[in-house]
């Protein structure tokens, strides 16, 4: 799968840049774990239900009648917790609770799948909850975050090894990547970008890191850190289009800091077999 945690086989930690316009990621070193080639990983076989083989509907797509936009919420507090609950009903504990900022420095977004108005008034919010297993979701009081809408859609197709970037009815990107072995796959399923920071250009990440809302289905953890499922750089193009990493999406870095400047954390994203 495609782990920012892992850095897909790479080794080195790396100095994060300045980025309090980029989602909020601050000065200092993130602690991303790293696998080096040296290392051993505990992978832990686990059945996965078969991917649903009826034809991918991507939103975005030029043939759609519409411009498609979808919703962002970003948590307004920059630190504590976000409250997270698994029905909208405020009378409950909530299920789970989110620090702010993530563990890689930045603010919550959320990918908003539905509004919704209770009996008593109270304004909801059904969202997809980075948590494990990959999809749940979850609903969050409208008043505790700000709302934006995204035209961005990313598609990333397994079978090709490629990702797809549209903005609007537009696409804006189309390029080969690396994604993960059969023995760490990286998970199919509808998710979205809840990380967007600059990293180290001569990392094994590239400048750039879009962590996603997913997590490896094989590998519970690396280096004391979530196998969180990411898209990041390289620095040996000669792996794109090919299964070598441990899950992580490995993409061309030129390419990767284009889509830097395109796609923003709240972004859906559609990975196919």
């Amino acid at each position: 799968m495609a782990m920012v945690a892992s850095a897909c086989g790479g080794s080195g930690d790396a100095t994060v840049e300045s980025a309090a316009d980029q989602g909020g990621v601050s000065d200092g070193e993130l602690a991303l774990p790293v696998v080096t080639d040296d290392e051993e990983i505990d992978v832990v076989e686990v059945e996965v239900d078969d991917a649903p083989t009826s034809t991918l509907v991507v939103p975005g797509l030029p043939q759609s009648v519409e411009i498609p936009t979808t919703l962002n919420a970003t948590a307004l507090i920059e630190e504590g917790a976000v409250a997270v609950w698994a029905e909208p009903d405020a009378a409950t504990d909530p299920t789970w609770q989110l620090a702010v900022p993530t563990e890689f420095g930045s603010l919550r977004h959320f990918l908003v799948l539905e509004e919704l108005t209770a009996d008593d008034g109270t304004e909801w919010l059904k969202i997809q909850v980075p948590v494990r297993p990959n999809g749940t979701e979850g609903w969050i009081p409208r008043a505790e975050v700000v709302l934006n809408d995204v035209t961005t859609r990313v598609l990333i197709d397994l079978s090709d090894r490629s990702v797809v970037v549209w903005d609007g009815d537009d696409i804006v990107i189309d390029t080969r990547v690396a994604v993960g072995t059969d023995r760490t796959p990286t998970p199919t399923g509808s998710y979205y970008i809840r990380d967007s920071f600059p990293w180290d250009p001569a990392s094994v990440y590239g400048p750039w890191v879009f962590a996603l809302s997913s997590y490896s289905e094989v590998i519970d953890e690396i280096n004391g850190g979530e196998a969180v499922v990411a898209l990041h750089g390289t620095r040996d193009n000669s792996v794109l289009g090919s299964a070598v990493s441990l899950g992580c999406i490995r993409i061309d870095n030129n390419v990767l800091l284009e889509m830097s400047t395109i796609v923003e954390p709240g972004t859906p994203v559609e990975v196919v077999p």
